[in-house]
């Protein structure tokens, strides 16, 4: 098994989708993963969201691990920071109980 990274491990950027794997969870790793991207693509919170259309305040919510994530909202955010939405959301194309 290959070793990750230590900054990727630290922002949960490669935690893998468990079945197990809860909402609170979810949403926590979600949120770091938007928040270490959209740092990486050196955007603010205010420039995401003009980007995506979404409002701030639920970016902000988003990043905290307490707003929820639509697909559209998924897909807006993913195209602005210029990943797969994969790369946001661990669960997509698998089974995972959240």
């Amino acid at each position: 098994m290959r070793e990750l990274p230590a900054r990727a491990a630290r922002n949960n950027l490669a935690a893998p989708c468990s079945p197990l794997l809860a909402d609170a969870a979810w949403a926590e790793l979600v949120g770091n993963r938007i928040r270490a991207l959209r740092e990486s693509a050196g955007l603010t919170q205010i420039q995401l969201a003009r980007q995506t259309g979404l409002p701030q305040s639920h970016i902000s919510r988003l990043e905290s691990g307490q707003g929820s994530l639509t697909e559209s909202a998924l897909r807006k955010i993913a195209k602005a920071l210029r990943v797969r939405r994969k790369r946001i959301d661990p669960c997509i194309g698998q089974d995972c109980a959240r």
